[in-house]
């Protein structure tokens, strides 16, 4: 439930601690024996808040991870987009204080830029058509913020990184950092030969 179009990482981070609540409730499942996986950018990345978050996550997965979202989305363009990137959230922000209202994006269009394999991939077709084509431009500021490597500094969960060796998606060195800075036991998976996708 709740509204599709609505992008915002902090509140993601709120849902899965209430999922890891809703668990607890339950007969069929050993609250003392919950994890937590999550894949791709935030996806990955989120596994590793919730799991910093919330002492009733046991161990986490993080695949293909973000660490740092203002790096991940600064790295997905040229300087020169980026610079333009950053003015068009400058006029949303002002749009949005003295009009009341700002931007509709395309959030894998406008805030993330698609890789080429991205572009040519079908391994995500199915989950392509539930993903919401307008989101608040605003969306993006809450990425820029996106640190899951600061949870991973503080972080004593048992906690497995799989990575892509040369992730053009997700930086593979956003993966490999979130497996240096845990503070707990951990392995890092790295798989060559293949790709994000």
């Amino acid at each position: 439930e709740g509204d599709r179009g609505r992008l915002s990482p902090r509140d993601q981070l709120q849902d899965l601690v209430n999922g890891v609540t809703y668990l607890t409730t339950r007969d069929d499942v050993d609250a003392d024996a919950i994890g937590t996986f999550g894949s791709g950018g935030t996806g990955g990345g989120n596994a590793v808040l919730l799991a910093a978050a919330d002492p009733r996550i046991r161990v986490a997965v993080s695949q293909l991870p973000v660490a740092d979202g203002a790096d991940w989305l600064h790295r997905m363009r040229a300087e020169h987009e980026w610079l333009s990137f950053l003015n068009m959230l400058d006029e949303d922000r002002r749009d949005r204080v003295l009009l009341g209202k700002g931007r509709l994006v395309h959030p894998r269009e406008e805030i993330m830029v698609p890789t080429p394999e991205r572009k040519a991939t079908k391994v995500k077709a199915d989950v392509d058509d539930r993903i919401p084509t307008a989101v608040p431009l605003s969306a993006a500021d809450e990425i820029l913020e996106y640190r899951p490597i600061d949870a991973a500094k503080r972080l004593r969960t048992p906690l497995l990184v799989v990575a892509v060796e040369g992730d053009a998606t997700t930086p593979t060195d956003h993966a490999v950092s979130l497996y240096e800075a845990a503070q707990g036991p951990r392995k890092l998976l790295m798989q060559r030969h293949t790709t994000h996708y």
